[in-house]
């Protein structure tokens, strides 16, 4: 089986700067670059992205979790980190629920629970 790998899109790239509390967990500032007189340097055409990235217990199992943090400044992405994460999980578990209420024959009461 020959496996088929996605090469990297050199107008699409990113600096990745990553700042953390320790505790709650990571922010990534994502900075787009691009060439110019062959060096890279930031691209001014494009946005900067702030990203998350946390850990948290699932079943007794850690699991990792990235989401993007709707911001235009990094102060702003500082202030909504918590509520990106939740929202994040939310969206997570809503899925998780339809595709479980999407199986024939599985009856879920209103709390989510077989």
């Amino acid at each position: 089986m020959e496996l088929k790998i996605t090469p990297l899109d050199p107008q699409g790239l990113y600096r990745r700067d990553a700042y953390t509390d320790n505790r709650a967990g990571t922010l990534v500032v994502n900075t787009p670059v691009c060439w110019s007189a062959g060096r890279l340097v930031d691209d001014p055409m494009r946005s900067i992205v702030y990203s998350g990235e946390t850990m948290f217990m699932v079943g007794g199992q850690v699991q990792n979790l990235g989401f993007v943090i709707p911001a235009t400044s990094f102060p702003e992405a500082v202030e909504r980190f918590a509520q990106a994460c939740s929202d994040k999980i939310q969206e997570i578990q809503s899925a998780a629920l339809k595709q479980r209420i999407a199986k024939p024959g599985l009856i879920i009461d209103g709390r989510g629970r077989k």
